[in-house]
């Protein structure tokens, strides 16, 4: 596959979140090294489906390649913050020069019903809060 031309696509990487009652199911789709590829959802009232694309459809991509900046964001996995205030996600993609690929973080914040980011992201992150007081250190 490296150094040659294929015609093919994937979909991969399958992380469900939950939000109010609503199940996500998010996933990575689509050819790295293309600027169509990223990350997209389906929708469902229970895990086990049935799915259904959100209204808007071709919205439902959360983020996609960056030629500029990031190529192939995808594989993700989500976590929080350690006080449990905000949701990260965090997934992998090429450098510009597709010589390293690199794990990548950003903010996962809701409109409504609609998971948005301002990813993928190219540069450092702010790190998550933790406004939790740390527990008291026992000598």
């Amino acid at each position: 596959m490296y150094g040659g031309v294929h015609d093919w696509h994937t979909v991969e990487g399958a992380f469900v979140q939950v939000h109010d009652g609503q199940v996500y199911c998010f996933y990575s789709g689509g050819a790295w090294e293309r600027e169509t590829d990223g990350i997209s959802h389906v929708v469902a009232d229970h895990p086990l489906g049935s799915y259904r694309r959100p209204e808007g459809g071709h919205e439902a991509l959360l983020m996609r390649s960056r030629p500029d900046a990031v190529i192939g964001p995808g594989h993700h996995s989500f976590t929080t913050s350690p006080d449990g205030s905000q949701t990260w996600i965090v997934y992998h993609a090429w450098d510009v020069d597709q010589t390293t690929r690199r794990m990548c973080i950003d903010r996962l914040d809701w409109e409504g019903d609609r998971p948005v980011t301002a990813g993928p992201s190219s540069g450092p992150q702010a790190a998550p809060s933790n406004s939790r007081t740390p527990p008291a250190r026992r000598e």
